[in-house]
């Protein structure tokens, strides 16, 4: 009996070694069989297709940038200079239709440390897209579950809404200054010039910028334009103002110049003359053409047309005959208020 039953233990233990072995060696197949296909993928890749996606990486899209020119000058009929312009430094920023507001944020946080830009009045609604930018994990750790997966637009709002008035008094000073330049880079559309700082902008800031354009994608150093008027307040009644890169288009004719090819960051005539001769003191924008990579990233810039400064405007009055009479005017009014006083 003791024999038998040693013959029996021997047995299973034979079984349980023949077992492990086919096992091993289906493993071993099945793994096999994966490295197999995982080759003649990346053989596929690299031979057959090797090209097609060489070609789509290295490929390349043309966009035209406009940029603006300075406005005609306005002479009075003598062509002494009633309305002219002055040269300026200026600092600006194009940004990629597939730029995203991430990237145009580490080029703002960049320039903040080149030049100097004096934090502006910022909306509540700025900031909080600033703290958003800032503290984007954080911000989605908020969302639940559900509002994670509404459209973007609609998870965004919540976002916004859930920012806490707490959130934004932790901002610090430094925050408001790279907040500001990054309101004046998004200000516009894609593809369009907008202004970073155009005011008291050194030397040394063009040498710091110009020294690092390579590692500041879409900024660029120019030469902006600042509207002057000889006379000061003589014949202003008549000659009007020129909205600021800031103010852009004016809200009640904004649809109008849109529809006209304008940008919304593009300074036009606001009142009297300066508006009503828009269209030929304005000139023709200069096209420079960028190259941008598969990524939307600009390569090169490369001008294509100089454009054209705006066309002069010679009025029929004469300056020195107003300025005469302003003076009678006022010796007049002065005599009054004299003798009305006795």
């Amino acid at each position: 009996m003791k024999l038998n039953f040693r013959k029996k233990k021997d047995n299973s233990k034979k079984k349980k070694r023949a077992v492990i072995p086919l096992r091993l060696n289906i493993l071993f197949f099945v793994i096999f069989i994966l490295f197999s296909v995982l080759i003649l993928r990346l053989g596929i890749v690299q031979i057959v297709q090797g090209d097609t996606y060489k070609r789509q990486l290295e490929e390349t899209e043309n966009v035209t940038v406009s940029k603006n020119v300075p406005r005609g000058v306005i002479y009075d009929r003598n062509y002494n200079l009633l309305v002219g312009n002055t040269a300026v430094k200026s600092i600006t920023y194009t940004r990629s239709q597939k730029t995203k507001p991430t990237e145009t944020l580490q080029v703002a946080q960049k320039l903040d440390k080149m030049i100097k830009v004096e934090p502006e009045k910022l909306t509540e609604r700025d900031l909080k897209d600033y703290w958003i930018l800032t503290h984007e994990e954080e911000s989605l750790n908020r969302l639940t579950t559900k509002e994670q997966a509404l459209d973007a637009s609609k998870s965004y709002k919540i976002q916004v809404d859930k920012v806490t008035k707490d959130d934004i008094a932790n901002l610090s000073a430094d925050d408001k200054r790279i907040a500001t330049i990054y309101k004046k880079m998004t200000s516009g559309y894609a593809m369009t010039e907008a202004v970073v700082k155009s005011k008291d902008v050194t030397d040394e800031e063009i040498a710091r910028v110009s020294e690092n354009l390579e590692s500041l994608p879409g900024v660029d150093t120019t030469t902006d334009w600042n509207r002057f008027y000889t006379y000061d307040e003589t014949l202003r009644s008549i000659l009007g103002s020129v909205s600021s890169a800031k103010e852009g288009l004016p809200k009640e004719k904004a649809e109008y110049y849109l529809s006209q090819g304008y940008s919304r960051n593009d300074r036009v005539g606001k009142s009297y003359l300066e508006a009503e001769y828009q269209n030929v003191l304005a000139g023709q924008k200069s096209q420079s053409e960028s190259v941008l990579d598969n990524q939307g990233n600009i390569i090169e810039t490369v001008q294509k047309n100089e454009g054209s400064k705006g066309k002069d405007l010679v009025l029929s009055v004469d300056v020195e005959f107003q300025k005469a009479i302003e003076e009678i005017l006022r010796n007049n009014i002065k005599k009054r208020e004299i003798s009305w006083w006795f």
